[in-house]
């Protein structure tokens, strides 16, 4: 605790404070009212020129998304920009944070009875034949209604070969 007398603020703080109080004498003038006396207290802050580019975050997650990796984007966005851009971990960390705002939902309205979505699931699974103990492998045939999503699943014997 300061001794009495003893200012808590370092004697390097008092021009600044004596500065940004310059405009205000004690005792406060009489025709000073609060939204006077806050004006002079809290003056707008100026704006200024952001100090880092912000990369184009939509072609990032396009590219993305034809495999090209974090890093050689990053490397791409640093040669543009040069020493305005953010280093890998800070573009990483904002790019992240920019897809999490994405939508993820596709909303698709299907009508009951129209449309059928039919495929083979994932690789194929072993089948012990129960007479002979041979094993097969056997794919998961799939088959979902769209509107109702009721799903049929079964394991046909013989997967057909894709033509074409």
């Amino acid at each position: 605790m300061p001794s009495p007398g003893h200012s808590t603020f370092p004697r390097a703080w008092w021009p600044s404070i004596s500065g940004w109080l310059a405009p205000l004498a004690w005792p406060l003038p009489d025709d000073l009212d609060d939204r006077g006396l806050e004006k002079l207290l809290y003056r707008p802050v100026a704006a200024r020129e952001p100090s880092f580019a912000e990369p184009d975050y939509a072609r990032v997650h396009q590219e993305l998304k034809k495999g090209v990796t974090l890093t050689l984007l990053w490397e791409e966005y640093r040669e543009a920009v040069g020493e305005r851009g953010y280093q890998y971990p800070a573009f990483g960390t904002r790019y992240r944070n920019w897809a999490a705002k994405l939508k993820r939902a596709m909303r698709q309205i299907h009508r009951a009875g129209e449309k059928l979505f039919a495929d083979y699931a994932g690789p194929t699974v072993p089948i012990i034949d129960a007479a002979t103990g041979e094993i097969h492998p056997a794919s998961i045939f799939v088959a979902v209604l769209g509107a109702s999503s009721y799903t049929f699943a079964c394991t046909p014997r013989a997967r057909p070969r894709p033509t074409g």
